[in-house]
């Protein structure tokens, strides 16, 4: 990787903030002899009509703008890992899980709806079910709503109006397993959800069942993802899939920043 020039497009971290993989993987980009700057895509400007100063850019911030910046860097030729449409459809829930539903992965019943006042005709039968709502677009757990049996209609009027992914519950017994994916490599964590301390996000490393193994890895190549997390819970029918988020944290995953460096050094030599 020596002279690689990498733009590597992160969001902004609060103060105190822990355990980010740009911590760990950036000095070791750096080690490596590649040229490393962070980008913040919100601080611009960034000129659309001169090249980018990068040989490939590493989308770890998934934001309006920095789905954007990718996008226009991919313009002028230049990779991007993951790449920005992958990542843009990564975050749609009600398309992806219309992508991982008709492949057959095992994903909990669900339903396309406009919400935001009162209930929709053919939502009445889900009423009485225990039920995950989630806003069309999201990551990481936010824009998500469980409602238990016959709480949907209280539900619905504190949501704002717009389009949303309605799955049904699947009843499961302990903490969620993160599969964290980059390249070929993968490793698992589990974790409680919703993971509020520093501790909980970190998780405990956990055995990656094969049957899940495989569902994460179908699910990133029908998403177009490299780097990539899938949610998983079971259930006594076997292990489900409840989300896909394209560039975890990857907190809590041994060798992740390890992989990660190998897969941008991959790309980098497709560039010879």
């Amino acid at each position: 990787m020596n002279g690689l020039r990498v733009g590597f497009i992160e969001r902004r971290h609060p103060p105190g903030h822990r355990g980010a993989i740009s911590d760990r993987l950036i000095p070791m980009l750096r080690e490596a002899g590649a040229e490393v700057s962070l980008v913040h895509a919100e601080t611009g400007p960034y000129r659309l009509d001169v090249r980018p100063p990068w040989d490939m850019v590493v989308l770890k911030s998934g934001s309006a703008a920095a789905l954007h910046l990718a996008a226009a860097v991919e313009a002028w030729g230049i990779p991007s890992l993951n790449g920005s449409e992958a990542t843009r459809l990564a975050q749609d829930r009600l398309a992806s899980a219309a992508i991982l539903q008709r492949a057959g992965l095992p994903i909990a019943p669900a339903r396309l709806a406009w919400l935001g006042s009162g209930t929709p005709p053919g939502l009445e039968e889900l009423a009485g079910r225990p039920l995950v709502v989630k806003a069309a677009r999201g990551s990481r757990g936010r824009g998500l709503w469980r409602a238990a049996a016959g709480e949907l209609p209280e539900l619905l009027p504190r949501l704002p109006a717009g389009p949303y992914l309605i799955m049904e519950w699947v009843e499961h017994a302990g903490d969620d397993l993160k599969v964290f994916a980059a390249g070929e490599w993968m490793a698992a964590v589990e974790r409680p959800f919703p993971a509020e301390t520093y501790e909980e996000k970190l998780g405990r490393p956990a055995e990656l069942p094969e049957e899940a193994a495989a569902a994460a890895r179908a699910a990133g190549k029908l998403l177009g993802l490299t780097c990539f997390g899938c949610d998983f819970v079971r259930s006594s029918a076997g292990w489900w899939l409840v989300d896909v988020n394209a560039f975890p944290g990857y907190k809590g995953a041994e060798g992740a920043a390890e992989a990660l460096a190998a897969e941008i050094s991959r790309v980098a030599e497709g560039l010879r």
